[in-house]
């Protein structure tokens, strides 16, 4: 026979429990009633472990649920807000002012750091379309110089 008493019994599958000897008292019997002679079984027969050394079932989380939360309480997670300077710094780089909106992804990276706020990737596109645009723009400007510088010379040779 097992004991009852010892913990390791208690996932035993195949352990039965004492029956009490004596029928269970009605619903109006006290604990433990003198006159009738009923009790809800022996004492000894108890387990001897406090509700925090018994085994502990294990409930498996769901998503958007937090371990210590009920379930029917969900977990609401809210989306941090995306920085403002950012979109513009990328669209004003799209648009072709390169050094501006180069500028504004730099400041707008900085701020999404200190207000732990989205949009580093609009801001870091914004910088490097900004200053691919401002080296864009210096090229042409250098070529246009050039046709200016060399079309004057022509000018001068001919005359």
């Amino acid at each position: 026979m097992t004991n009852p008493d010892n913990p390791s019994n208690w996932s035993d599958p195949t352990y039965q429990p004492p029956q009490p000897s004596e029928p269970w008292p009605s619903a109006s019997a006290p604990d433990s009633a003198p006159e009738t002679g009923y009790t809800y079984g022996d004492p000894s027969t108890y387990p001897t472990t406090t509700p925090s050394q018994a085994p502990q079932p294990y409930y498996p989380t769901q998503p958007g649920y937090a371990p210590g939360q009920p379930y029917g309480q969900p977990q609401y997670i809210v989306a941090q807000p995306t920085n403002g300077l950012a979109i513009a710094s990328m669209i004003v780089s799209i648009l072709g002012f390169g050094p501006i909106g180069a500028i504004m992804g730099h400041i707008a990276r900085k701020q999404i750091r200190e207000r732990n706020e989205q949009g580093d990737g609009f801001a870091l596109a914004g910088v490097i379309v900004g200053w691919i645009t401002t080296a864009i723009w210096v090229v042409a400007c250098g070529f246009f110089v050039l046709a200016i510088v060399a079309s004057a010379g022509a000018a001068t040779g001919a005359g």
